[in-house]
């Protein structure tokens, strides 16, 4: 074992890795000291890893140590985080860390403080020189080779103990799958640092008062958008007297950013594309298929293609970036798109201002069938908490998750208190931003603000918000009456039309297919990944363009096998039998 623990963590020092994730907060940027303390690294050295054995073990998942124990942490942080903190906070010495103490009686220390874009190289340096801190945020890969080498602590007992519900029930969601992927062999061996998976996936977005002048009904199935994009096309919704309006949005890159179509596949079941990225599924025999190359998918591209041949479709959109396409959804060109929930925000408010009687709602993926549509979205684990192996005080790890989702969410996740808010996360006025030095972090799947508010809508009761939610609620009301520069708000919260509601049906109602290849990049990914890419972007254009027939599409697939898509599968499935 000793010379399996040293080849591994030889090989982590040059291990290549993005450093792309780990957002922190729900996607909330998180700065970080470009330039560490220089008695970062002196003071944790002069600190041992634990406290002395006589540190009391405790019962409760948020019970005080009752002699403090000491633990070694790592964490990323981004840069300029400086202008960020509270006069006389650092990283290092900040509202969580002596909250934490007092709290907690766990006194954290760094070994060092970088950069996040330094982080992961730093990590492997560390993780290669075998001295491990007690607590750390790794990535996949690296989560992989100390699992291997038997440097992870079994968390599996002390999750199950310490771990409140809250922080259990968001954990253990979407039927475990984020416990599934930290742990190994039954084991829990890390807590996964996810995100709300919903908040990517598409809805379909309709100007309401066009529909109702063409007296069209809302789409329920594929063949109702079908008919919506040519009569927004054709038919004058603005009542302009001029063909100039376009049905179904596209934009040059087909997949992610705005508009993105993956929402149409999607009512196909089909699912070709993960923002720019290959979409692999488990087509029910046990095996993972790439969705790009399946008959669904020719069959959402036959009826793009039969759009386009209609003039439902922009006839220059592959031309057309999302900012244009934002343009013609502002300026009342464009009434049809597949898009995130928070359009409401952009382009949908600009479009409400320069035209008060504009009305839109996001529906839920229409289906060609009987079969409801499923939304597409990435795996939405960005890394994992760990801690080493032989680490006297495991549980600690649970505990410093516990206090961050209280201090987050309140005790039943139904928001944190203005106090807390200000205090931990963000001051009123924007300025201090406390939740980029918090030691323990996971964003997590819920939203106390949303709920909470429709809630009190509903109920056409306030009191019971505090005063962040208050702020919304009161201007959901001004957008309701009638305020255009607030119909996002009115749009966000609305009980009968809000967008929030709409994807989060999507995970109550089992509407989710989730990229299920989450591993680093194969070998043959990395040389044959760009000309794929290239392959699929230039032939779906050409057959939504209908510059080739549909049946270019099964060329398509035979010259993807052959640039390397046939070994790739090999590849996936080959870690996926170790990894689903």
């Amino acid at each position: 074992m000793r010379r399996k623990s040293i080849a591994l963590l030889l090989g982590l020092l040059v291990t290549a890795m993005s450093a792309s994730a780990c957002s922190q907060n729900g996607g909330e940027a998180s700065p970080s000291s470009s330039s560490a303390s220089p008695s970062a690294s002196e003071t944790s050295a002069a600190s041992p890893s634990a406290a002395s054995p006589s540190a009391e073990p405790t019962d409760g998942p948020l019970t005080k140590y009752g002699t403090p124990i000491n633990v070694s942490l790592l964490n990323k942080f981004n840069s300029n985080i400086s202008d960020k903190l509270a006069p006389g906070d650092t990283i290092e010495s900040n509202i969580w860390t002596r909250s934490i103490a007092e709290d907690l009686g766990i006194n954290i220390t760094y070994p060092w403080v970088v950069a996040n874009e330094q982080y992961v190289d730093k990590l492997n340096v560390t993780l290669a020189s075998g001295s491990l801190p007690d607590i750390m945020l790794v990535h996949d890969q690296q989560f992989k080779q100390l699992s291997d080498a038997g440097l992870l602590a079994d968390l599996t007992d002390v999750f199950d103990k310490y771990a409140t519900d809250l922080v259990k029930s968001d954990l253990g969601s979407l039927n475990g799958i984020f416990l599934k992927a930290a742990s190994v062999d039954g084991k829990q061996l890390g807590l996964p640092l996810i995100t709300d998976p919903t908040a990517e996936a598409r809805v379909l977005w309709v100007r309401m008062d066009w529909l109702e002048k063409l007296g069209l009904p809302e789409p329920q199935t594929m063949d109702d958008v079908i008919a919506i994009a040519k009569a927004f096309a054709n038919d004058d919704p603005d009542g302009d007297g001029k063909q100039d309006t376009y049905g179904l949005a596209l934009n040059k890159d087909l997949f992610g950013g705005f508009p993105d179509i993956n929402g149409f596949f999607n009512g196909y079941h089909a699912y070709s594309n993960s923002w720019g990225d290959a979409f692999w599924y488990d087509d029910g025999s046990g095996k993972l298929v790439n969705g790009s190359v399946q008959p669904e998918t020719k069959t959402a591209l036959g009826k793009l293609q039969e759009l386009y041949k209609a003039g439902a479709i922009d006839r220059e959109f592959g031309t057309k970036d999302g900012g244009m396409v934002t343009e013609d959804v502002a300026s009342g060109k464009l009434g049809l798109w597949y898009g995130d929930y928070w359009n409401f925000v952009t382009p949908i408010q600009t479009a409400v201002v320069n035209d008060p009687n504009a009305k839109f709602k996001a529906f839920s993926l229409p289906s060609a069938d009987g079969e409801p549509a499923k939304a597409s979205v990435t795996f939405p684990l960005t890394g994992y908490w760990v801690v080493k192996k032989d680490f006297e005080h495991p549980e600690a790890l649970i505990k410093l998750v516990n206090y961050y989702y209280e201090k987050k969410y309140g005790a039943e996740g139904k928001g944190n208190t203005p106090d807390n808010q200000q205090t931990f996360f963000s001051s009123a006025d924007g300025k201090i931003k406390s939740s980029y030095v918090a030691p323990v972090w996971i964003s997590g799947t819920l939203d106390p603000k949303t709920l909470s508010v429709i809630d009190a809508i509903k109920k056409n009761d306030p009191s019971g918000l505090n005063e962040s939610y208050r702020t919304d609620y009161d201007n959901y009301i001004k957008g309701k009456e009638g305020d255009a520069s607030h119909y996002g708000d009115f749009q966000n919260y609305d009980p009968d039309i809000s967008p929030q509601l709409t994807r989060r049906a999507y995970a109550d109602q089992n509407r989710l297919v989730v990229n299920a290849f989450y591993g680093p990049l194969t070998k043959t990914m990395e040389s044959s990944n760009d000309a794929l890419k290239k392959l699929q972007m230039e032939t779906f254009t050409r057959i939504i363009m209908g510059s080739v027939s549909i049946d270019e599409f099964d060329k398509y697939v035979e010259n993807w096998n052959k640039l390397g898509g046939d070994k790739i599968t090999e590849e996936v499935n080959a870690w996926y039998a170790t990894n689903r």
